[in-house]
């Protein structure tokens, strides 16, 4: 059967209230969880101690520069440091 209505839409389909409440439940639970991974995220990210906290994007943009800068880092290790730290047969792009 067609559930449009005359001007075209679709009704809307009708939850119970235990269905919304379920549904704001797995949203919390959801957003609780994005919270945490950020949080440990931004344990990762060096920061001065006084520094306010890293609201998302900026714990997103920082992540991104504290990789490229350790990427970096490991790209211009002296031949007998890289040696030392991956064996012989390997460099450091193999970590990458």
């Amino acid at each position: 059967m067609d559930e449009r209505r005359k001007s075209g839409r679709y009704r809307r389909r009708r939850t119970t209230p235990a269905q919304r409440e379920a549904a704001n439940e797995r949203e919390r639970r959801r957003m609780a969880n994005i919270g945490v991974a950020f949080k440990v995220l931004r344990s990762h990210i060096p920061t001065f101690v006084y520094e306010r906290s890293l609201t998302r994007i900026e714990t997103l943009k920082m992540a991104i520069d504290y990789i490229y800068f350790m990427k970096y880092e490991l790209l211009t290790l002296p031949v007998d440091v890289a040696q030392q730290l991956y064996g012989n047969g390997s460099s450091t792009t193999d970590c990458l």
